[in-house]
Order: structure tokens, then sequence, then C-alpha cells
């Protein structure tokens, strides 16, 4: 896979990193290279967030295509096989957050907007919080600046 940037922290498969009722089994940061190709792959038991900080990009979903650009937040739910594929003349930059809950109200709340939102076409979501909370998050778990925005933009 070529990229120009790439952090991605795992945490355990079984349990993840516990942050209260929320597990957050992987976050991660990639700035693409012309046409770089995320292959398709699946989390089973988890919902994924694919955050769109710059470029633009397609993302296919069980084979179904969505087309991506700044600002769009995609979401994957368990047992999607997804994939992406950043421009060739713009590459993406995005941010992604795989995460599960115990909680039995957010797991429902969950459950809701996937049965929503169960079309791939209707996958990307705008709001601008939850780029702030996956930034937070890298920068919480990283513990260096690097990952920041301020340096991964200059």
């Amino acid at each position: 896979m070529k990229t120009k940037y790439h952090a991605n922290f795992y945490f355990s498969e079984k349990s993840g990193m516990n942050v209260g009722d929320t597990q957050l089994f992987q976050v991660g940061r990639m700035h693409c290279a012309p046409g770089t190709v995320v292959p398709k792959h699946v989390q089973y038991n988890l919902f994924e967030l694919t955050i769109v900080r710059a470029g633009t990009g397609t993302a296919y979903t069980n084979g179904t295509p969505s087309a991506l650009s700044p600002g769009d937040i995609y979401v994957s739910f368990p047992g999607d096989f997804h994939e992406m594929i950043s421009d060739v003349e713009n590459p993406m930059k995005f941010d992604f957050i795989a995460l599960n809950t115990t909680d039995p109200e957010l797991h429902r709340t969950l459950e809701d907007v996937e049965s929503k939102f169960l079309s791939p076409l209707s996958r990307i979501i705008h709001d601008a919080r939850i780029g702030v909370l996956c930034q937070d998050v890298l920068a919480e778990i990283s513990g260096n600046p690097q990952y920041r925005d301020r340096q991964l933009n200059a």
C-alpha cells in the first residue's frame, strides 16, 4: 500500500482499549500517495468511521462505490467488506477509528444509525465534532505532538 504518512494504532482484538463503556480497536491517520488502495477488509464486530480531511477518493462497501471528499465521514458497519481508493490527482488524507460499546443505550443508538444508513450509498455524514474527537483521540494515544494537525498540514 503506497502512502506518504500512516499512523496506525491497534489495540487488543478481543477487548480493545476501554474508554468507559466504549472500546477502541483501531485509530489512525493516513496521507495517501496518488492512487493508494486500502485493500478490501472487514471488521466483524466493529463500527468504523473514516473522516476525510483533504483530497478525494472512493469508498467501496460490499462492492458499492461512494465518492469521498473533504468533510465527509464514511460509516462502515460490523460485517461490511470495504476498501478505499485515493484519487491520483488529489490524494486523500483521512483519519479512521474502529470501535464498539457495551453501553446498552449507545449500542441501540448505533444499531438505529445502522438501520437508517444501511445502504452503502447513504453512509456519508457530516459532523465536525466527530472529526475533532478523532483528532483528540489520536493526539492522546500517540502522546507525540507529531500527530497534531498543525504539524501534519505544514
